[in-house]
């Protein structure tokens, strides 16, 4: 299976959501997985200030989509509240032509 992990927080393995989704990603790898990581880094571009940050990276996150779609993903995980465009984007295509979607808070589950 081929999966794409968005997280919304810093890919840090001794900090909370970032240490999860790292290790999550480690174990679907070590069961034969190929699995990506995007930490917001990958694809937010920083503003000035910390002004309006959660709303810039929602507008940033959502021009992911093609290149979700070019992946050619069967799985995509969103870590974090920020992708609520983009994974309503995807979800309006055909469900034939667009991996399974799955979003997770970045808190307890």
């Amino acid at each position: 299976m081929k999966v794409l992990s968005l997280t919304n927080t810093p890919l840090d393995p001794a900090l909370g959501s970032g240490k999860t989704v790292l290790a999550w990603s480690q174990g679907l790898r070590d069961l034969g997985h190929e699995v990506d990581v995007l930490p917001p880094e990958s694809f937010y571009r920083p503003w000035p200030g910390d002004k309006g940050k959660r709303i810039k990276m929602r507008i940033d996150a959502r021009k992911l989509a093609g290149r979700i779609l070019e992946g050619a993903y069967d799985l995509v995980e969103f870590y974090g509240a920020e992708f609520g465009l983009l994974i309503d984007k995807l979800s309006r295509i055909n469900r034939v032509s667009r991996p399974l979607l799955v979003a997770h808070t970045n808190g307890l589950e």
